[in-house]
């Protein structure tokens, strides 16, 4: 299978495409998938910026921006590894399953969306409807996390059910550890009276 139609699979027919990819692991493509995405997303993103006012644009010097996009690349892909290596290691001790590299391809691959929400509102903020730009931002995110999810439930053969559990089980233990720590403060202030 070649890399268009890796790409076209991903967006036409993904859950087929990412069984494919979470067993074959073309991690250089999805990698480089990933970096290019990211680029081209941040470099529209600092052309919507460059449309708002000059008084509200972060002055960054030109040389500088190159490198917060490298930086930017870089960290979100470590992010990525930390996201899929997380999710493998729960999977493993919830569900005796695990695939780390076929995750993090499938989470590279799953990110092609992505680079449509900035490129759509890019041109809507040029036809002055920011508020459509919006719109396509959030239904671009929605699809990268949909696709996101078929790429846990492929990598790691779990059911629906179990694909979401698994791929939102950071926020909620977040949320237990936030809320076991704010009843800890809140049971710690003497009571007044």
């Amino acid at each position: 299978m070649s890399l268009t139609d890796r790409l076209w699979g991903v967006i036409f027919n993904p859950v087929a495409t990412m069984r494919q990819l979470t067993v074959q692991k073309p991690l250089g493509e999805g990698i480089f998938l990933y970096a290019a995405v990211l680029s081209i997303v941040m470099v529209i993103n600092q052309g919507i910026d460059m449309l708002r006012p000059i008084e509200e644009v972060l002055s960054v010097p030109t040389n500088f921006i190159w490198l917060l996009l490298a930086m930017g690349i870089i960290f979100s892909l470590f992010l990525l590894l930390i996201s899929a290596g997380f999710l493998s290691l729960i999977s493993e001790i919830i569900y005796k399953r695990g695939n780390s590299l076929g995750l993090l391809v499938g989470f590279c691959f799953s990110i092609l969306p992505g680079a449509f929400g900035p490129l759509l509102q890019y041109g809507s903020v040029l036809m002055g409807l920011s508020w459509l730009g919006v719109f396509f931002s959030i239904i671009s995110m929605t699809w990268v996390v949909v696709l996101q999810i078929i790429a846990v439930k492929t990598a790691l053969s779990l059911s629906t059910r179990q694909a979401l559990f698994l791929y939102f089980s950071p926020l909620l233990l977040l949320a237990v550890i936030a809320i076991t720590f704010t009843l800890l403060m809140v049971s710690s202030i003497p009571q007044l009276g």
